[in-house]
């Protein structure tokens, strides 16, 4: 098992690295506990310049033997390849799949920094019966901050479960929702009924030693698959990562990308299964506006908005989305490239305080002059999408052109050649929408 998580040592959400240092102490406590072999793999993007890397600030912990851990580096050079990166200083999906792509177990959890996993949880991944062809999901909990990371496995378990916050479901079909969760905010503990679930369409019920698992059929619409948080719990063998490349390498904020590479595998055949409670991942609560919730998405979405950072929409992901649900097939979003396999970067383990070396860096520095950054292909960049409406093809040329003639003074000059070569071509309302975009660009 490779469980696969991106950060940096930058204070996000205030103090990450306790954070940090208690999710790695429990998943290797818990492997140890349900003998599970695995590996944590922690990608540090874009290091923080004058602080020490990851690898220096965490470390196993010495008595442990079945888990083992390691960092990679992306260097901010490589960053700064990616459009945007000088205005956002973490492409969290870009850098989790860097990580998926350079995992050795046979199967990757992806997940984050402030995540624990129940012991109901572990235990089903530790019988080993896990399917190649499925993908597995669980709820999230979020859970009041105030874990210490000396705090022994058990305490910090029980700690999770007596202090929820809210509780991240899934969002259909209603019929199950209901039946599960009842009107109860908080559902420790999903009683299933095989009577009434068996008679709820496009979902079928199995039970493995002693645990139910849901299933969604694979034309299901997305409302029913369970994409709620999913960033913080995404279970699939890695040879399913490889078959969709990873989660689309969108040069935007994490928002909605993470649900993207749930659909993508589940309409290409790894189908959706759900482990209800209290099977489930606990969420340790940081700073408001950090990340995600209810009560800070007003504080995260204008910080982005002050800073010109895109933030993924369903309106314009949905077509995309059908499309893969009516072709039962993942669209073809990254090159192979994904998750830059194509260079070699810097490795070391948990606890190492071995910098980066001169020629480990010049070797990047020469790749990365020449480098295209993310392995997204042209015809699927965010912002081509959002003023096509999802419609990825027509203006490829277009994107192509644009992308060819940089910016500056005589940037903006070729650009407003480009976009008139395509009023001359009749493209109307749309061509007039691409000309405002670039007006205010050049602003």
């Amino acid at each position: 098992m490779s469980l696969v998580a991106a950060s940096r040592n930058d204070n996000h959400g205030g103090d990450p690295l306790q954070r940090t240092k208690i999710f790695i102490d429990c998943f290797a406590r818990q492997c140890e506990k349900y003998k599970i072999p695995a590996e944590i793999i922690l990608v540090d993007w874009n290091p923080v310049p004058d602080r020490p890397g990851l690898s220096a600030e965490l470390e196993m912990p010495s008595d442990v033997s079945y888990c083992s851990g390691r960092v990679i580096s992306v260097p901010s050079v490589l960053h700064r390849r990616i459009k945007y990166g000088d205005r956002f200083p973490f492409f969290q999906m870009i850098a989790k799949n860097v990580g998926i792509c350079r995992a050795r177990g046979q199967f990757v959890i992806a997940t984050n920094i402030d995540i624990i996993f129940s012991d109901e949880l572990m235990h089903f991944i530790g019988q080993k019966q896990l399917d190649p062809k499925r993908q597995y999901r669980v709820d999230r909990f979020d859970i009041e901050s105030g874990l210490s990371e000396n705090t022994p496995l058990d305490e910090t378990i029980a700690y999770a479960w007596e202090h929820p916050v809210r509780q991240n479901r899934r969002f259909g079909p209603s019929r199950l929702v209901k039946q599960l969760y009842g009107k109860e905010s908080i559902k420790r503990k999903c009683d299933v009924d095989p009577d009434t679930f068996g008679k709820i369409q496009g979902i079928q019920l199995e039970k493995q030693n002693g645990t139910w698992l849901i299933h969604s059929d694979r034309n299901s619409p997305m409302e029913n698959i369970h994409t709620n948080a999913c960033g913080d719990f995404t279970l699939m063998s890695s040879e399913a990562w490889r078959r969709i490349r990873g989660y689309p390498e969108f040069e935007a904020y994490s928002f909605n990308i993470d649900s993207m590479g749930i659909l993508a595998a589940h309409y290409d055949g790894v189908e959706e299964v759900f482990l209800p409670p209290p099977c489930v991942c606990f969420h340790i609560e940081h700073s408001k506006g950090s990340g995600w919730s209810p009560e800070g998405a007003n504080v995260l979405f204008n910080r982005l908005k002050k800073m010109r950072i895109i933030s993924p929409e369903w309106s314009v992901l949905i077509p995309l989305v059908n499309e893969m649900r009516e072709g039962q097939k993942a669209l073809e979003f990254n090159s192979e490239l994904w998750g830059f396999q194509d260079l070699q970067l810097p490795e070391r383990e948990l606890g190492s305080d071995v910098e980066v070396s001169g020629e480990e860096m010049k070797l990047i520095d020469q790749r990365a002059k020449t480098h295209s950054g993310s392995a997204l292909h042209p015809h699927y960049d965010y912002d081509m999408l959002s003023i096509q409406g999802a419609k990825p093809t027509p203006l490829l040329q277009l994107a192509e052109d644009m992308d060819a003639v940089g910016s500056g003074a005589k940037g903006a000059v070729l650009v407003l050649v480009v976009v008139a070569r395509y009023v001359f071509l009749g493209f109307g309302r749309l061509t007039r929408r691409i000309i405002r975009r670039v007006v205010r660009i050049f602003r």
